[in-house]
């Protein structure tokens, strides 16, 4: 979240319930869930350890590796 989203976000929260935009509360969760997403993507990006980790529930806990096997012997 930058400086200028939290100085609305500060204003935001000084205003009635009457005042209240929806679409603004949308906007913000949407840059709250930005914020998040990068900060994870950052830490798998820096962590081999993640990665791996990714890589294991992706082959353990779906059918990933069957349906690329599936996919490789119809080409």
């Amino acid at each position: 979240m930058t400086a200028d989203d939290r100085v609305c976000r500060l204003n935001h929260s000084q205003r009635t319930p009457r005042d209240f935009d929806l679409g603004f509360e949308v906007e913000g969760a949407i840059i709250d869930a930005l914020d998040a997403h990068t900060t994870m993507s950052t830490q798998a990006l820096e962590s081999k350890q993640v990665q791996r980790e990714i890589i294991k529930i992706l082959l353990n806990h779906s059918s990933l590796y069957e349906d690329l096997r599936e996919r490789a012997s119809a080409v």
